[in-house]
């Protein structure tokens, strides 16, 4: 377990919004995601980092809004 105290197995069949597509707010789609969640990201950063996390998470079906 890392430094913050989550399960993701917690947020199985919810809805989750996630702001921000930091180094953070990526791992956190991530394992909401793995944990069942239906995921929401929003970030209005328009780097190619921002956009390349985005595809991916759009890629694996989470509704990513930039």
């Amino acid at each position: 377990m890392t430094g913050l105290d989550f399960d993701p197995d917690a947020v199985g069949g919810r809805r989750v919004l996630i702001a921000g597509l930091g180094a953070s707010g990526f791992a956190a789609a991530e394992a909401a995601r793995e944990g069942g969640a239906q995921v929401f990201v929003v970030d209005d950063s328009e780097s190619d980092a921002t956009a390349e996390k985005a595809e991916l998470l759009s890629t694996l079906g989470t509704r990513v809004f930039t």
